[in-house]
């Protein structure tokens, strides 16, 4: 029986040893997948996880991707093990400080020395946080309960597939496979599936989910068939569905999302078209229409020219016809005078002539006449009818002159028609191409219109998730501090549930989603400002006493020892620490002062000293005296503190926003060596808060104000206090300062002296700059200095360059990016690398810097022995400084990469086919893209 128990115990511990086993192996196949989808983009791999993550390097790398945090500065190339120690504490720390996770038995020495299974636990750990934690189902349940939830929610209605847990609900295949299937029906054909067929159901799961969805097989069918698999590794495995799930998900919305958003624009952009060709046709019509109508117009005014003639020629035409009508009636009138005188005459000569019978001379000669008369009355009988076949003649040609007026009277009338006609044509034409351009123009702003809702529903879509997450927080906050102080207000607080209020949201406009967030927002502003009041209520109720003590007060004819307590929001004196009586009180939220006065003797016989306070309440001035400095001190910290919560809890309210809990934290700490007030707008009640709670708190060494819409304003009244204290460290970026307000906060934060300043995404220009290097010059202790993102240009760069390459400044990054330095301030930067060996890596990214700028930056790179990274990315830097750049390269062996992404100007061509040649050099990154 002995023996038969000791077998039974060594089978236990072998079983126990083979699980272990095969969960570490699990583990180290997952975890050296995970990490290394993270950091293969920067061309880092983990094929060992004893040997890879030894320095730290890789680790650190990981965690800055994974959870998009900037962790402190780690060393890139750890030679020496103590960097390796450094390296992996400052990974540590920021895992258990930064991300909560608390680790047992576990130290940078460990993961140093390779061992395996704590380095393997630290990683499940953070799996854990990362992966599983952040699993929650529809009804809130998160980690293990909500991934199990899901599992069930994804394969609810399949046969022979019932999960209960994770220990036995997977062993025939079948989970697995109804799992991939409820993912891509396409991967496998479920129908066909024997659930008696354990390991092939397995087998084939296991395998589908590789190919098909991308998911590594962490399992072994024999790990599952005999019913007692390791409830670590199923998690481990499963959860690995429920992300890719999720990422397929989020991808398919946004494929969904810029398809919708492509077809829209592309209707768009052929309505555009078709009005563009309809636009170029209406102008070729109307430019004829015109040319037309010009020629319309010019024959018609020749015609017009035309019949003003022909009105002149009628007119002389009646004219002479009326001349030879009277002058035939005249020569009719005078033929038939002659005719009546020679028969007169002839009459009398017959009569004559009978009665004499002979011819004298003078009878002759009047027969003469007579016959000559008879000549001339025939010649103006004969012209007379000549005169009037050319009267008939000219009465012809005038009717048919008048018949030829009349007709073109008549065309000239049907012109005029015509022209008419066509003036409204073109009038019509005109009004239709106004109304086709109106609809051009509209078409073309609905189109920007789309393309701008387009990028500001991408902008506000970062809005939003930014307003969810300030909302969570302010709930972490607002039921820490509910928890904190056992208050209860289930009456007046319902529990929050983020998830619910996100699935209620779904099916409300944008606009109206930031509404609902904001009113939700804003009462649980109001409820975390009752909680907080609730507390200083209850303070006040119990009596807590934040500081008690004697402290000399100045009377009316004598100093006299009083005890002070500070409580509830009042400083109360006694007359000693027994007694009962109050002897006066100063409320605190009355527009109290304190004031340290400059130490004083005792009295005129002593040489010892007292450290005076001064609190002032309007016109009231209250005097007392310390014994000692500490003393003095801790009692002016215990005040400025209390007045400064008190005032801001009132400005809040008369305000109406919400308490930054960090802020009434800071009032309520003994000591805080760090101030972070990050990512959240800094109100001007909170800054007069802070300015008025500040001075004393000589422990502050950090001062980090990043993302809090802190303005110069705001930042001068800082100033006033940073310059009081000891502060080492300061961040101010992303926010909206000029060199108006950063010259002062150069002088208040002691860059002399400093370690580390951020001042990246502001509006700083070269005064800025010219102050920080004139303050850093000598400073052997500034180790970090970033000025990218601001208005920074040729002049400032020189200034930094000057100090850069003179003094003894040793930071190890120059970071200048997204600044206006142009070819100038690159040259100016280059004499830093040629003078400057501490820099190991530089980002001029986004600086407009051209081919002059990179030549002259290569040139003075060639020397350099400590530059192990460069990015110049997103300038102007075309073939030839690109080319410059790589012959640089090639001359210096330090340099390890350097980045020419995003220059518009490299363009492909024989002029840059030497960037390609075959010497070594590695690309990890190339796009084309059409010019």
């Amino acid at each position: 029986e002995l023996l038969t128990a000791m077998d039974d115990t060594n089978s236990r511990g072998l079983k126990r040893k083979d699980a272990e086993r095969k969960w570490e192996q699990v583990q180290i196949k997952a975890f050296r997948l995970w990490i290394s989808s993270y950091i293969e983009k920067e061309n880092l791999v983990v094929n060992d996880i004893e040997e890879d993550l030894k320095d730290g390097v890789k680790l650190c790398r990981f965690l800055e991707l994974a959870t998009d945090r900037k962790l402190p500065r780690y060393s890139k190339k750890p030679a020496m093990r103590v960097h390796q120690i450094e390296n992996q504490s400052i990974f540590l720390n920021c895992v258990q400080k930064d991300m909560g996770i608390r680790l047992v038995g576990i130290g940078a020495e460990d993961l140093v020395d390779g061992h395996l299974k704590l380095t393997l636990g630290l990683l499940w750990s953070l799996f854990r946080r990362l992966r599983i934690d952040t699993i929650k189902d529809e009804s809130g349940k998160s980690s293990e309960d909500g991934l199990l939830s899901w599992l069930r929610k994804m394969t609810e209605g399949y046969p022979h597939v019932n999960i209960t847990s994770f220990k036995d609900s997977f062993n025939d295949g079948m989970a697995f496979s109804a799992l991939i299937h409820s993912m891509d029906p396409e991967a496998l054909d479920f129908e066909s599936l024997n659930p008696d067929e354990r390991e092939q159901n397995l087998s084939n799961a296991f395998a589908v989910a590789e190919q098909k969805l991308g998911i590594p097989q962490l399992l072994e069918p024999e790990d599952l068939l005999n019913g007692n698999p390791d409830e670590r590794s199923v998690i481990l495995y499963t959860s690995l569905f429920f992300h890719a799930y999720i990422a397929d998900s989020e991808k398919r919305k946004l494929e969904g999302q810029r398809s919708s958003i492509a077809t829209k624009v592309s209707d768009l952009e052929a309505k555009l078209a078709s009005a563009n060709d309809e636009s170029e046709e209406l102008r070729r019509l109307n430019k004829e229409l015109e040319e037309k109508t010009r020629q319309l117009q010019l024959e018609l005014e020749e015609r017009s020219s035309s019949a003003s003639n022909l009105d002149e020629l009628v007119a002389q035409l009646k004219a002479e016809i009326a001349y030879l009508r009277a002058k035939a009636i005249q020569d009719a009138e005078y033929r038939m005078l002659l005719e009546d005188k020679i028969n007169v005459l002839e009459a009398l000569l017959g009569d004559s002539m009978a009665e004499k019978g002979a011819m004298t001379e003078e009878q002759r000669k009047l027969l003469a006449e007579i016959e000559e008369m008879k000549r001339r009355a025939e010649e103006l009988g004969s012209e007379a009818d000549s005169m009037s076949e050319e009267r008939s003649r000219m009465l012809t040609s005038a009717e048919d002159r008048e018949r030829r007026l009349a007709e073109m009277e008549d065309r000239k009338s049907r012109m005029q028609s015509e022209l008419q006609a066509l003036r409204d044509r073109v009038s019509k034409e005109i009004e239709r191409r106004k109304a086709k351009a109106a609809e051009v123009v509209r078409l073309k702003a609905e189109l920007e219109k789309l393309k701008t809702k387009q990028i500001v529903q991408s902008q506000a879509r970062i809005g939003l998730d930014v307003l969810k997450h300030n909302l969570e927080e302010h709930l972490e906050d607002l039921y820490a501090w509910r928890d904190l102080h056992e208050t209860d207000l289930k009456d007046e607080l319902q529990e929050f549930d983020l998830n619910t209020v996100m699935k209620e949201l779904s099916d409300k406009s944008f606009e109206d989603q930031l509404k609902v967030l904001d009113d939700r927002l804003q009462q649980e502003n109001n409820a975390l400002e009752k909680v907080i009041r609730l507390k200083d209520a209850q303070a006040k109720l119990n009596d807590s006493v934040i500081k008690a003590g004697y402290l000399t007060m100045k009377g009316r004819k004598e100093w006299r020892k009083r005890w002070f307590k500070l409580s509830g929001g009042s400083l109360t004196y006694y007359e000693d620490e027994e007694a009962q009586e109050v002897a006066g009180c100063i409320k605190l939220d009355q527009g109290c002062d304190v004031v340290r006065q400059k130490a004083v003797k005792e009295d005129e016989s002593s040489n010892k000293k007292v450290w005076p306070l001064k609190v002032t309440v309007g016109d009231r001035k209250l005097f007392v005296r310390a014994a000692s400095k500490k003393e003095r001190h801790s009692w002016f910290l215990v005040l400025t503190s209390a007045i400064a919560h008190e005032n801001y809890m009132n400005g809040c309210k008369a305000a109406n926003e919400r308490p930054d809990t960090r802020i009434t934290a800071l009032f309520a700490s003994s000591k805080t060596p760090n101030l972070s007030l990050n990512d959240r707008p800094l109100s001007e009640t909170a800054v007069g808060a802070l300015v008025k709670g500040l001075p004393g708190r000589d422990e502050i060494e950090a001062v980090s104000l990043k993302n809090t819409d802190l303005d110069d304003a705001k930042l001068q009244k800082l100033c006033d206090v940073l310059e009081k204290l000891q502060v080492k460290s300061v961040d101010v970026s992303g926010n909206k300062l000029t060199s108006a307000s950063g010259e002062r906060m150069v002088t208040a934060a002691k860059l002399e002296s400093a370690t580390s300043l951020n001042a990246s995404g502001n509006e700083f220009c070269d005064t800025f700059a010219a102050a920080v290097a004139t303050a850093v010059a000598a400073n052997e202790s500034l180790t970090a200095l970033d000025l990218s993102s601001n208005k920074i240009g040729a002049a400032g760069a020189k200034s930094l360059a000057d100090v850069f390459s003179a003094g003894p400044v040793a930071v190890p990054a120059l970071q200048l990016s997204g600044n206006p330095l142009g070819d100038e301030g690159a040259a100016n930067i280059a004499a830093v690398f040629a003078a400057n060996k501490s820099f190991t890596s530089a980002n001029l990214s986004g600086c407009g810097i051209g081919d002059a700028g990179a030549k002259a930056l290569a040139e003075a790179l060639k020397e350099n022995s400590t530059l192990e990274t460069l990015d110049l990315s997103n300038n102007n830097i075309g073939a030839e400084g690109a080319l410059a750049i790589r012959a640089m390269m090639s001359a210096n062996q330090d340099i390890v990469s350097v980045n020419l992404s995003g220059n518009s100007g490299i363009v492909s061509g024989d002029s840059i086919a030497a960037l390609l040649a075959g010497d070594g050099f590695s690309v990890p990154q190339l796009s084309f893209a059409r010019s």
